[in-house]
């Protein structure tokens, strides 16, 4: 007679063989004859999960595991199959049986962090993925899943060790020298992150998303007809054609050679939103999130009025998106959602976070920050005394939106609208009843559902109201609680201040702290004129975090300059105390006409006691400095023209004394400016107001 044993012993070698049929049936066999056989069982699981059909595997595996429960590999084997089948509940306690019963079994260490990760316990999953590391250190997929859970978490830097060492562990493990791309990326480091994607397309020649991936790393470093051009060749095999023509016609240099350059580059935008407009490119709500086709961030560095080209993009994309049914306030005070997206929790905190703060404190207002879930952690890490909540978002646009929709929030006001594609296309949805923009992008959205943009009287010129499709809320104070910068004392000799560029004593310092992709055309022949005006100047910017944009303008300057160019230099971007000593050192910081300094830039002068002379325009993204020194009553600072800006600057380089009055009068500001409360009150009244209408 056959007894189970000679039936399963049979299966064995029939798996072993190759003849996974022949190995399901007798396996089936051994259960006939004895329906307790534990390891029959667990292969005829095996071979149903080989056919893809998990949920036949699902009985016999949890069978074995009911019959043999002291068998690691059969508790593993549940596990693993409950969490593929979207069940991690039930996979857990498996994991954990399996991992208590072979604690020297590194992959049942890797099981359980990878459950662990699936149910967003994170710092259990992460001493899993710990201990499996410890146990097998060449394990390549722990590492590459650690890396990815504490990449989720906003440690971007230990992430890219974890990658590093999965691809040293197993170089064919294109899925961790993409992400090990993505990482570089955060941490700014783009000609590194090119590198990952063009290792990576060697391994997955035509992936459309890797060739986007590596298009945008070339245009962040500044290479934007090559990124066209790389575009252009993906443009077939991308998801969406269509849409990936529009973004690369509607690229923007981020330093123009010329002002007839730029405006080349506006007439080819235009043209494309014309086209566009006739066939609209679909939107995919599960990728819009980076597809990229939120409008070019140049129109408000470089756009005389981006109004149009915004409402343009507007008209495409609204039609597309249905806005959500908002649900019933929740009773109790007001709820206001503070949206910071990814990558933007820095200049959030130290433009709004305090403001931000002291509403909640006030506990008329229950105030949740939208965020990432890095992204809050870095907020609790930048501001531990905040005592509002936090909302997590879901990477998914649409799936953010829900979540938002499910807070109820009363009004949702978004730190900026426009720097990436999730606080772009977010407002589309509708989440909330109320929604506002602020000055954290200094333009409009464009977008027709939003409702409000918040600025300060003194940003808007008369008429400010028709630069926006939202309508203009003018607060009466500048709207910020900047907290003082930690300005270091400046010598009170010039000799001494002008040591620290490495010039003479005579050599007066003009610096500008601007972003490069702030520096119109039109600002060169100012430039030129200073530089004309004071034989003996130099002028010191700070280069970019790209050096292909510091090289794009110093060879903009060398043309427009000839051998003044000389005495133009660009200086490393600092870490925060060094590039306060800058600021403080200089004679006098210059302002950019067209995007001028913010809230940042006139604080740290501010706090720095060093004269900031500016020339505002009739946006808000140029008059921030003229707000600021206009209630210091430093109004000499304020200029009217090109002329009157070159003698003030040259005036305050070259005359000491002038220069301590204005000094002084920006240390006698600074005390009752920095981390002033009218601001909060003025904003919190308005949020009040909007959810009474």
């Amino acid at each position: 007679m056959t007894t189970a044993a000679d039936h399963f012993r049979a299966a064995t070698a029939a798996w072993a063989a190759g003849d996974h049929p022949e190995a399901e049936r007798l396996a089936g066999q051994a259960l006939a004859v004895d329906p307790g056989h534990a390891d029959a069982h667990s292969l005829l699981g095996l071979a149903r999960l080989q056919s893809g059909d998990r949920g036949a595997a699902l009985p016999h595996w949890r069978a074995a595991a009911a019959l043999r429960p002291d068998v690691a590999a059969h508790r593993y084997n549940l596990a693993e199959l409950c969490r593929r089948l979207n069940d991690p509940v039930s996979a857990e306690p498996e994991f954990r049986a399996a991992a208590e019963l072979a604690p020297q079994w590194a992959e049942a260490h890797f099981g359980l962090g990878n459950v662990l990760g699936d149910l967003g316990r994170v710092s259990e999953a992460l001493a899993a993925y710990d201990r499996a590391v410890a146990l097998q250190p060449s394990f390549a997929r722990a590492l590459y899943n650690r890396g990815n859970l504490l990449r989720e978490e906003g440690r971007v830097v230990p992430a890219e060790r974890d990658y590093r060492a999965a691809l040293a562990a197993d170089p064919d493990l294109t899925d961790a020298r993409v992400n090990l791309g993505a990482a570089l990326g955060e941490l700014h480091r783009w000609s590194e992150a090119e590198r990952c994607y063009r290792e990576a397309l060697e391994r997955r020649p035509g992936d459309a998303d890797l060739e986007a991936a590596l298009a945008g790393a070339v245009l962040a470093q500044g290479r934007t007809a090559e990124a066209a051009r790389l575009m252009e060749a993906c443009e077939p095999r991308a998801a969406s054609p269509a849409l990936t023509r529009m973004r690369r016609e509607a690229l923007l240099p981020p330093v123009p050679d010329s002002a007839a350059a730029l405006a080349a580059a506006h007439v080819r935008l235009r043209d494309a939103l014309r086209r566009a407009a006739a066939d609209p490119p679909r939107l995919d709500p599960g990728r819009v999130h980076q597809s990229g086709a939120e409008p070019p961030m140049g129109l408000a560095y470089h756009s005389a009025d981006p109004r149009p080209a915004l409402e343009a993009f507007a008209a495409l994309y609204a039609p597309q998106i249905t806005p959500l049914e908002p649900l019933s306030p929740k009773e109790g005070i007001p709820r206001v959602g503070v949206v910071v997206t990814h990558g933007h929790e820095g200049v959030y905190d130290r433009c709004l976070g305090r403001l931000v703060e002291r509403i909640a404190a006030r506990e008329r207002v229950a105030v949740a920050l939208v965020c990432s879930r890095s992204g809050a952690n870095v907020l609790r890490h930048l501001r531990p005394s905040f005592p509002g909540e936090y909302l997590v978002l879901p990477a998914h646009v649409h799936e953010a939106a829900e979540r938002i929709r499910g807070a109820r929030f009363d009004v949702l006001h978004y730190w900026e609208i426009g720097t990436d594609a999730t606080n772009y296309f977010l407002p589309y949805f509708r989440p909330s009843r109320v929604q506002c923009a602020t000055w954290g992008w200094p333009v409009t959205s464009g977008n027709p559902r939003v409702d409000w943009y918040v600025s300060g009287a003194d940003l808007e010129p008369s008429g400010g109201e028709s630069h926006y499709t939202e309508r203009l809320c003018r607060l009466g104070s500048l709207p910020t609680c900047y907290e003082r910068p930690p300005a270091p004392p400046a010598p009170p000799a010039p000799a001494a201040r002008r040591r620290t560029f490495g010039v003479g004593p005579d050599v007066p310092v003009y610096l500008c702290v601007q972003n490069l992709r702030k520096w119109h055309p039109d600002f060169d022949a100012t430039v030129a004129a200073l530089l004309a005006a004071d034989r003996r100047g130099r002028l010191v910017l700070v280069g970019d975090e790209q050096p292909a944009i510091t090289q794009a303008l110093m060879a903009r300057l060398r043309r427009a300059l000839g051998p003044n160019a000389e005495r133009v230099g660009a200086i490393a971007r600092q870490e925060r105390g060094g590039y306060l000593r800058l600021v403080s050192h200089a004679d006098v910081v210059l302002d950019t006409p067209h995007y001028g300094s913010g809230a940042n830039t006139v604080a740290d002068a501010v706090a720095c006691e060093t004269p900031l002379v500016t020339w505002p325009g009739p946006f808000q993204r140029g008059r921030w400095a003229g707000a600021v020194l206009g209630r210091a009553g430093l109004n000499p600072l304020v200029t009217r023209s090109a002329m009157q800006f070159v003698e003030t600057a040259v005036r305050v380089a070259n005359d000491e004394p002038f220069r301590r009055e204005l000094a002084a009068g920006l240390r006698a500001f600074g005390a009752v400016w920095f981390d002033h409360p009218d601001a909060a009150v003025e904003l919190e009244g308005f949020w009040l107001e909007q959810v009474a209408r």
